[in-house]
This record gives structure tokens, C-alpha cells and sequence, in this order.
């Protein structure tokens, strides 16, 4: 059984920002950590009764929310489950979602292809990775895109 809930239980929020692979998407020298703010809901991810990954919403304005991917590697083959699952949550609230990925997550930029969201323009050398400076792809669904799919 795969499933969201709402929440991040201090134990899973360990695992989650202990692992490596979401400490790679650290940016600006700053490890990637939990953010408390009114604006900002963790969902957390389950297959089959085991944690695998959360995803974060950020509610930018009454209409637009932001959701981000913090998923384990053990969740790969299940992200666009999860991923319809998260867009279905972000939808009982907002009018659009968007999708801010790192450019060089081109695996992560065709998942938000197939799930029908269009690419809206790049934030041009917005974030330091590794001594790098990178672009971020700004990618948009509007609730009446989802429901026609």
C-alpha cells in the first residue's frame, strides 16, 4: 500500500535529513533541515507500512502552492504514485502548483513533464551547488489541467 500523511514524526524527519541523497540537494553551503514556518506542511510517504521520503508544501499565496520532493532512494520506482498522491493534497487548497527543480535533476524534470506540468522559464544562476552556480526550472499545473488528465 502506498500513502501520504499529513505530518513528519521527529524519528522519520531524522532518517529523512540524515540521508545522503537529500543532503545533495543542499545549496548555498547550507544542509538541508527541517523548515518551521506557518506557510510550510510535511506530508510523509509510506510504501507498505515503511517510510520512504516526505514532501514538503509551501502555501506561497491563496492560490499557489509550492511542493517539494524529498524522497528516499528506495522510493524511486514509486515517485509518480507519490507524486499524483502530493498533487491531489496541494489541489484541496491551491489553484496551481509549481515545481521548482534544480537544472541538472533532468530525471525529476521529465516527472513533472509526465505528470502534466508545463515548463514556465529558468531563475538563471539562482543557487550555488558545490562551488557551482546552477539555474532553477520553474514548472506550473493548474488544478484545471490536473482534472482534465
Amino acid at each position: 500500500m502506498i500513502k501520504i500523511e499529513a505530518g513528519l514524526s521527529k524519528e522519520n524527519e531524522e532518517v529523512l535529513f540524515s540521508d545522503e541523497s537529500i543532503q545533495k540537494l543542499s545549496r548555498d553551503g547550507v544542509p538541508v533541515s527541517k523548515i518551521d514556518h506557518p506557510c510550510v506542511k510535511y506530508y510523509s510517504a509510506f510504501v507498505s507500512g515503511e517510510f520512504v521520503g516526505a514532501f514538503m508544501i509551501i502555501n506561497n499565496t491563496r492560490l499557489d502552492s509550492e511542493i517539494h520532493l524529498l524522497l528516499l532512494p528506495i522510493s524511486v520506482k514509486y515517485y509518480r504514485y507519490l507524486c499524483v498522491l502530493i498533487i491531489n493534497e496541494a489541489f484541496l487548497t491551491a489553484h496551481r502548483v509549481t515545481a521548482k527543480i534544480y537544472s541538472h535533476l533532468k530525471t525529476i524534470q521529465n516527472l513533472v513533464k509526465k505528470l502534466g506540468f508545463s515548463y514556465e522559464g529558468t531563475i538563471r544562476e539562482s543557487f550555488e551547488l558545490n562551488g557551482k552556480v546552477m539555474d532553477i526550472q520553474i514548472y506550473g499545473l493548474l488544478k484545471s489541467e490536473w482534472r482534465s488528465k
